[in-house]
């Protein structure tokens, strides 16, 4: 990354940024990948 000395990585590992949610899926092909219509988006803290 070009600007990894201005970033804060902490910073943006705990903000939650209205997350977790749900959200519908519309796209034929991903919901038969999937198996389902709902796709669950978790906060970048239960990632690390």
């Amino acid at each position: 990354m070009a600007n990894e000395d201005k970033k804060d990585f902490n910073a943006m590992l705990h903000n939650s940024k209205d997350m977790p949610k749900f959200q519908t899926i519309t796209d034929k092909a991903s919901i038969k990948k999937y198996r389902g219509d709902r796709m669950y988006f978790a906060p970048p803290i239960d990632y690390a």
